[in-house]
């Protein structure tokens, strides 16, 4: 699968990255099969995310979401409480009304927006996703296996898939989540609904690499 980037509809793309990139991506990626957008929604676009999905729809590929970190503390992009509860009821929603386009999963996006599971938060004594040159935590709590972060220079390694700067206690990284979950299969075996929360999180992986038929 190709991932492609984006942060949010024309205004936002604008504001934070300089230009339209999905005016540029959608003519070279329109009708494949294989491709995604990694949709990054910030606390600005709360009740406004439908119409980007709607184009994404109309040129036949697929979207999944995550959620802004704002390591950089760009003014009114930090997220409060209200919003995050907001934004999860929308997800939902888009998830029910466009389900050949939206890959993604109603427990994911509980996770994702209250940085909780299963009475846990997310945070460094938690994530899956350091790279393993950089690990130090005692005891190691449940990771991916072999992860490392390269650069691009394939010689040196990054704590992690996002920021080297960032404050684990709020990242909104939708893979470190998705995989958060993921890894931490046992955990979810105390109920039936708790197991099925996670086979959907793992079903919504499956689809978003190919995995499965979809």
């Amino acid at each position: 699968m190709v991932g492609i980037s984006l942060w949010g509809d024309t205004e936002t793309e604008k504001a934070l990255r300089g230009r339209d990139t999905f005016a540029i991506s959608s003519k070279n990626y329109a009708g494949d099969a294989y491709t995604y957008y990694l949709d990054t929604i910030t606390s600005q676009q709360v009740g406004r995310v439908e119409a980007m999905v709607r184009r994404i729809r109309d040129i036949g590929v697929k979207v999944h979401f995550q959620l802004l970190s704002n390591d950089e503390g760009a003014d009114g992009f930090s997220w409060k409480p209200e919003q995050l509860a907001d934004l999860r009821s929308e997800m939902d929603e888009l998830l029910d009304r466009y389900p050949e386009t939206v890959i993604s999963s109603r427990y994911y996006h509980q996770v994702l927006t209250t940085g909780t599971m299963l009475g846990r938060r997310f945070g460094w004594q938690e994530c899956p996703s350091v790279s393993e040159t950089h690990d130090t935590r005692v005891p190691q709590p449940r990771r991916l296996i072999r992860f490392i972060r390269w650069s691009a220079d394939l010689k040196t390694t990054h704590r992690c898939c996002t920021s080297a700067t960032r404050d684990c206690s709020t990242c909104k990284d939708g893979a470190a989540h998705m995989s958060w979950i993921m890894v931490n299969k046992r955990a979810h075996m105390r109920t039936s609904q708790d197991l099925q929360n996670w086979i959907e999180v793992y079903e919504m992986f499956a689809k978003l690499y190919r995995f499965i038929p979809w």
